[in-house]
C-alpha cells in the first residue's frame, strides 16, 4: 500500500500533564474521600466495588475494520493526557466539582461552576462526565494552557445515562452541560477565570468513515499531544471496565503496553548474598494478573546512559508503571515513559490484545482505503431504518384507522428489512430506530464535519 505523508504528520514534543489540578481529598478528609468514591460508585450503578467507573478501550486490529463495517462507530484523535472523570454535587454551600483519575484519587478543583440547562439560577449536582485532562500550547506565546475536553456523559442529575447509546449522551453533554457552561463563562469576571483550573472543551467527533477528516483537519491542528485515534459505537451503552465496543488505534509501531516494573540487581562480588546497587539491574516487566498479584513477563531494554541519568535524579524506580513499545530492530521492549497515572499494569487479557496488535496493526492508510466500505455500510443500515420507520408508520396510521390485517403485513415487511444485508457479508441483526438526541441534535461546532 502506497506510503501517504499526510497521514504520518511528524511527532511534535508537546507537554503531557504530569498530575491533576486541585487538591487531593484524601489527604485533607480520608473520610470525604471514601464518601465521595462510594457515591460516584451508587451514582454509575456499580456500588459495591473498588474499580474505576470509566469505560476502557481494546486495541485495535485486523478484526475491527469488520466491527467498523457492521455497526455504526464515531471516531475522534486519542489525546496524550490524564484520564479522568468529573463528579459534580451540590451541598449547602453551593456547587462542588472533583475530578477522579483511573487510580481512583479524587481532587476537588475550585472555582468552576456548570450552570442547569434551565437558567443560570440553577446547578447540576450528581453528575458524572468523561474527559481528558490535557496541556495545550499557546502557538504564538507558547504559553500552556489546561483544557478539559469532554466526551461522554455518564449521569445527569442524578439520572443515569449509561444505558441510552452514545449519541443521545452526547447530544445532552453538548447541549445541557457544555453549551450551558460556555454561555456562563462569557459573563464570568477576568479574574475569577484567572483563577479556574481548567477550561472545558467539548471534544469534536466524526463518523467512523471520516477518519481521513481526522488526520487531514483534526489532528494538524491540535495543540496538545496526539497518539492515535479512538473509535466508540455509536449503538451500544456506557460500559464500566473493558469495553470491546471501544476501539483504541495507533499505528503498529507505536503500540504500547503498560508494565509494573521492577529492578533486579547482580550480587556483590565480594558479599554474594548482598544486591550490588551500585550495578545496572535487570529491568523486569512484570505483568498484571489480578488477584494473583504480577507475575514476570519479559526483560526491558534501557542504555546505559539512560540508567546513568535515572541514578542521578535519586528518583525511585523500582514498582513504577512503565509504559513500553517494541523494538523490532532490536527485539526487545523499549521504555517510553513511566506512568505514575496509573497504580496498576494493563491486565494479561488487554497485554494479549495489545500484543496481538502489534503483530497484527492496521496502518492509517489501510484505515482511511476502507473508509468507503464503512461508509457504504452506514448508508445500507441508514436505509433500512429509513425504510422501517416508514413502515412503522404506516402500520400505525393504519392501526388509527382500522384497516384489517395490517398487523400481518407490517410485521411481514419488518421482517424482510432485518434479514437484508448488513453492509458486510453477514446477516443483519435487527436495526435500531432513527438516533435522535434528546434535547436537540449536538451543535454543529462539536460535531466539525460530522457527515449525516
Amino acid at each position: 500500500m502506497t506510503y501517504n505523508p499526510a497521514l504520518h504528520p511528524p511527532k511534535r514534543e508537546l507537554p503531557v500533564p504530569d498530575g491533576l489540578p486541585g487538591d487531593r481529598v484524601a489527604d485533607i478528609d480520608p473520610e470525604k474521600y471514601w464518601t465521595l468514591r462510594g457515591h460516584l460508585n451508587e451514582l454509575c450503578g456499580i456500588g459495591g466495588t473498588s474499580r474505576f467507573p470509566g469505560s476502557q478501550p481494546v486495541s485495535f486490529d485486523l478484526e475491527s475494520l469488520k466491527l467498523l463495517e457492521q455497526e455504526d462507530f464515531w471516531v475522534c484523535e486519542k489525546s496524550d493526557g490524564v484520564r479522568v472523570l468529573v463528579l459534580i454535587v451540590a451541598t449547602g454551600f453551593g456547587q462542588e466539582v472533583y475530578l477522579v483519575d483511573r487510580k481512583n484519587d479524587v481532587y476537588q478543583v475550585y472555582w468552576l461552576t456548570f450552570p442547569h440547562q434551565d437558567g443560570e439560577e440553577f446547578n447540576h449536582s450528581n453528575t458524572v462526565l468523561d474527559g481528558e485532562f490535557v496541556i495545550d500550547v499557546d502557538p504564538v506565546t507558547g504559553a500552556h494552557i489546561p483544557r478539559l475536553l469532554v466526551f461522554d456523559l455518564l449521569v445527569l442529575d442524578s439520572e443515569n445515562v449509561m444505558h441510552r447509546p452514545l449519541e443521545k449522551r452526547y447530544g445532552r453533554l453538548a447541549n445541557f452541560v457544555v453549551e450551558p457552561y460556555k454561555k456562563f463563562q462569557k459573563k464570568v469576571p477576568a479574574e475569577v477565570r484567572a483563577n479556574q483550573p481548567f477550561e472545558v472543551v467539548l471534544k469534536k467527533q466524526e463518523l467512523s468513515y471520516g477518519i481521513e477528516a481526522v488526520f487531514r483537519d483534526h489532528v494538524p491542528k491540535l495543540l496538545h499531544g496526539n497518539d492515535g485515534l479512538i473509535f466508540t459505537s455509536a449503538e451500544a451503552p456506557y460500559t464500566p471496565g473493558t469495553d470491546p465496543k471501544i476501539l483504541k488505534w495507533k499505528p503498529p509501531s507505536e503500540n504500547s503496553i503498560d508494565f509494573l516494573l521492577q529492578l533486579k540487581f547482580p550480587a556483590r562480588t565480594d558479599h554474594p548474598n548482598e544486591p550490588d546497587f551500585l550495578a545496572k539491574p535487570m529491568f523486569m516487566l512484570m505483568m498484571n494478573h489480578g488477584h494473583e498479584g504480577n507475575h514476570y513477563f519479559d526483560i526491558m531494554e534501557v542504555p546505559d546512559d539512560t540508567w546513568e541519568e535515572w541514578k542521578a535524579s535519586g528518583e525511585q524506580f523500582d514498582d513504577r508503571v512503565v509504559e513500553v513499545v517494541w523494538d523490532w530492530s532490536r527485539s526487545t521492549w523499549k521504555f517510553m515513559r513511566f506512568r505514575d497515572d496509573k497504580y496498576e499494569g494493563n491486565y494479561k487479557t488487554v497485554v494479549t490484545s495489545i500484543i496481538k496488535s502489534i503483530q497484527h496493526g492496521v496502518e492509517a492508510e489501510q484505515l482511511v482505503a476502507h473508509a468507503g466500505f464503512i461508509r457504504k455500510a452506514w448508508k445500507a443500515r441508514q436505509a433500512q431504518r429509513a425504510e422501517l420507520a416508514k413502515r412503522e408508520a404506516a402500520a400505525e396510521r393504519a392501526r388509527r384507522e382500522g384497516v384489517p390485517g395490517v398487523n400481518g403485513a407490517y410485521e411481514q415487511g419488518q421482517q424482510h428489512a432485518v434479514q437484508g444485508s448488513s453492509g458486510y457479508g453477514g446477516a443483519a441483526r435487527p436495526p435500531p430506530p432513527p438516533p435522535s438526541h434528546a434535547g436537540g441534535p449536538p451543535p454543529p461546532s462539536a460535531m466539525m464535519g460530522l457527515k449525516r
